[in-house]
């Protein structure tokens, strides 16, 4: 499900058209291309950053996925667009950082939670978000927790606020469903 202003988004557009690029030159598959950060919450600021995970095919060899490194960062170069981030992962990797890593484990839960996905290859991006809900890995409450104590850590009220209240609300509705 793509937002209205995505499709008329150039920098959005051409990102889409290099890593179509550079996984067809390289062949690595990916699997999914998700939109984080300020652009995915709303903030369409020309001056915020553009920033996506892209996770490729579990199989993908660690030469290639270098290269697909290296070659997306390159051709973000030539073609000025700066303000581009990107941020690759196999699904498998993504998810066991995301459960095992406080700090970055953190930070992968909060894109999970906002996000645009741009392209989800067999809905690879959809059931790691799902799965998130049912995990006996980790539960939701001590991944909130996590986001908390991350937002003091960057020293940001902002955020802290932002994931008190979702805290608060979690623990609201579980003791709702509880009665």
């Amino acid at each position: 499900m793509r937002v209205d202003w995505l499709e008329n988004d150039r920098v959005i557009n051409r990102v889409d058209a290099i890593l179509e690029a550079c996984s067809q030159s390289l062949g690595v598959e990916i699997m999914s291309i998700v939109l984080y950060g300020s652009k995915a919450r709303g903030d369409r600021n020309s001056q915020n950053d553009y920033e996506f995970i892209i996770l490729v095919n579990n199989n993908t060899s660690l030469a290639s996925f270098v290269k697909m490194q290296d070659s997306l960062r390159i051709q973000l170069l030539k073609e000025k667009l700066l303000l581009v981030k990107t941020i690759i992962y196999t699904p498998e990797i993504f998810e066991d950082i995301l459960y095992s890593d406080k700090v970055t484990g953190t930070l992968l839960y909060m894109i999970c939670k906002e996000n645009i996905i741009i392209y989800d290859k067999y809905g690879t991006f959809i059931s790691i978000k799902e799965r998130l809900s049912v995990s006996n890995i980790k539960k939701e409450e001590e991944f909130l927790v996590q986001c908390v104590e991350f937002a003091k850590m960057l020293g940001s009220q902002k955020w802290e606020r932002k994931w008190e209240k979702t805290l608060m609300q979690y623990r609201y509705m579980k003791r709702r469903r509880e009665m």
